[in-house]
This record gives C-alpha cells, structure tokens and sequence, in this order.
C-alpha cells in the first residue's frame, strides 16, 4: 500500500512486523542478483534503543559505491529521510526517488525507496539502487518487492487456522526445537509473524523457543 509517510516525505508502507524475516526477504528477493541492487537500511530495534542495520549488496559492480554507504549513511540520516524529501527528487517510477544531496550519506543520483509501518516508529527501512539499470528490471524487482511488503510471499502470509494468540503459543510450545527442518515453513512463518508483537509478553519458557524458530527461518530465507 503506497501512502504519505508519518514524517514530510511519502512512503510504503506495509503491515508486516516481523522486520527481520521482512528485511532478508527484501535482499534476497529484490536486492540480490541485480548489478543496481546497493542495499537495504533498516532501523532495528535493540536492548540499548534502536541502531542502523545495513545490508549490503558485495557483489555491486561499483565496490566504492558500497564502501561509501558503509562509512557515510547513519541513523539519524534514515531518520531524516521519514521526516521531509529534502535532498530528493521523484523518480519516475512510483515511490522511488533520486537523490541529490551530499548529505544524505548516499551518492549523488542514487535511488531509495522508502518502507515503513505506521504502527511502530523502529519499523524503517529504505532500499537503495544505482548505477545502470533498465526499467523494466527495475519494476520487475519493485513488484517483487510489493508483493513481499503485501505478505503475498510464504513468509508474509498467516494460516488462517493457526490465527490467536493462544493458539499461536500452543502451536510454538508444542514444537521439536532440535527438529524445526521437520516442519512446515509456512507453519513456522505464520506462528512467528502471529507472535511477533507478543513476543516481550511470551512466558520465559517460551522465549527461547520463539527466538530459535525466528533464527531458522532468517537462516533458511538466506540459504544456509
């Protein structure tokens, strides 16, 4: 659902909260295996307040190009391209924008698309592309990315028999941690993603074994 952001700038944004399982989907599914594909920025929630997470394209064609983002893009720049455009100019293509400033942390001429869930302030990201590339490309990989922000993807989706809370932590307590490969991903994604905004309330007993479900599945989504 493409919308005006919270701040002055306009973004999409999505209903998905399980931001790290969202974010590796998004690099495996639009950012790997395109020669355009810089990265993704994400703001990640952790125990000392929030932190930038990058990832980053290694195999862009330009290794400076990454080099500079590493070294140059922070927080408070992510931050900063929520609350105006400021430094951007629409793309031709819908919510992506060319960059114009030098003090956004990015190269000049650069495109961000900007993500985000209204409900959480820590759920942020942009995606970043540049150099050569060829529309049609570039809108094959935007529609991927639509339909994994959509939850159309298997991780994005919820199984309508597993829906509440309660039933979730059932389903959770009940599984073989040491055999997690046994199951079903589309099992495993929807018991995660259903929990995702419980899971600071799980009982302790529970903690851990919603963690190990999560790490399988970002592990299993980047193919190791």
């Amino acid at each position: 659902m493409s919308a005006p952001g919270t701040g002055g700038g306009s973004s999409y944004r999505t209903n998905r909260k399980d931001w790290d399982t969202l974010m590796t989907e998004l690099y495996n599914g639009v950012i790997v295996g395109t020669p355009f594909g810089i990265g993704i920025a994400s703001k990640a929630k952790g125990l000392l307040g929030a932190s930038l997470k990058l990832q980053l394209n290694q195999r862009f064609p330009v290794p400076a190009v990454t080099k500079f983002v590493k070294g140059n893009f922070k927080l408070k720049i992510l931050e900063k391209l929520f609350e105006s455009d400021a430094g951007l100019v629409k793309d031709e293509q819908d919510n992506l924008f060319k960059v114009t400033s030098n003090e956004l942390g990015l190269p000049r001429n650069s495109l961000i698309f900007r993500i985000e869930n209204p409900a959480e302030s820590n759920l942020r990201a942009v995606m970043i592309f540049g150099g050569e590339r060829l529309a049609a490309q570039l809108e094959t990989r935007l529609n991927t990315a639509t339909d994994i922000l959509e939850g159309k993807t298997a991780a994005g989706r919820v199984d309508q028999s597993l829906v509440g809370v309660e039933k979730l932590k059932a389903e959770l307590e009940k599984l073989n941690i040491r055999r997690l490969f046994d199951y079903d991903m589309k099992k495993l994604s929807a018991i995660v993603n259903g929990l995702e905004d419980d899971k600071d309330n799980l009982p302790k007993a529970l903690k851990p074994a919603f963690k190990s479900v999560s790490d399988f599945i970002i592990k299993k989504r980047m193919g190791r």
